[in-house]
């Protein structure tokens, strides 16, 4: 088996005479016609040998990729795929309690000890 230097095994396309990702190559099979160059693939498990078509899952674009991979994290660190991170104190909160994003929020407690302190006025 050949991987890519990410890790991904690769198989020969006769089709277009060079490797390409293995697991992409599955999901065209299952789905019959080629993948759209924005849709990005997601291994379940997050093995990125295990190219079994149960444990792949077909993601519109990246944005949609990376939000599996932050409910994925926050199910496994609380056991709720709905809980964010506060990137100040570093815990993990519900997000009704977190200003911002789900990606760069910080909870309420410490967004308002920072204005107290006179920061991100």
């Amino acid at each position: 088996m050949y991987l890519s230097t990410e890790g991904y095994p690769l198989r020969w396309n006769p089709a277009t005479k060079k490797n390409e990702y293995e697991h992409r190559m599955i999901i065209e099979d299952v789905l019959g016609k080629p993948l759209k160059k924005e849709w990005r693939t997601h291994h379940v498990d997050e093995d990125k040998t295990n190219n079994d078509h149960s444990n792949i899952v077909l993601c519109e674009n990246h944005s949609y990729h990376r939000m599996l991979h932050r409910r994925m994290k926050a199910l496994r660190a609380t056991g709720n795929p709905n809980m964010v991170r506060c990137s100040l104190c570093g815990e993990w909160k519900e997000q009704k309690l977190i200003s911002g994003n789900r990606i760069s929020g910080w909870c309420k407690k410490c967004h308002n000890a920072s204005q107290k302190r006179g920061e991100y006025e």
